[in-house]
């Protein structure tokens, strides 16, 4: 058994939601971190609050820059709905000190500059979903 369905047979398999409005981005991210994750992908706000409805993600990767609701209303509307322990990165082509000050005050773990590094992304899910596993606060 590979190490994907040995996650999924033990219930180890956690689950990363990706928001962005860039299609040829999400499905490179998706492809990447399919061995690792349960990955779903919302093109717009709305779709990821539907998604979040229905079953909390382990962590969030969001776009800053997307048509109609920004990475940070996104994450917004995910605090102001209770959800606001989910650990959320922040991808941006516009990683600037003010984006960068606005993305903590609004609880990002991390902010990260496109093109993104996907390394350097997978390196950081593991740590944000790693320590909110092991806060006691972060279990609802």
């Amino acid at each position: 058994m590979g190490a994907r369905q040995e996650a999924r047979a033990n219930g180890n398999r956690r689950t990363l939601l990706i928001i962005d409005d860039d299609e040829e981005w999400t499905e490179v991210a998706k492809l990447f971190f399919r061995d690792k994750y349960d990955v779903e992908v919302a093109n717009s706000a709305c779709d990821a609050m539907e998604m979040v409805s229905r079953g909390r993600p382990s962590a969030i990767i969001v776009d800053l820059v997307m048509p109609t609701v920004d990475g940070f209303g996104v994450i917004h509307r995910l605090n102001d709905s209770g959800n606001s322990r989910i650990p959320t990165i922040l991808v941006t082509g516009w990683k600037t000190a003010e984006v960068e000050e606005c993305a903590v005050a609004v609880g990002c773990a991390a902010v990260l500059a496109k093109p993104v590094d996907l390394t350097a992304l997978d390196a950081i899910v593991a740590s944000v979903i790693s320590s909110a596993a092991a806060s006691p606060a972060a279990v609802m």
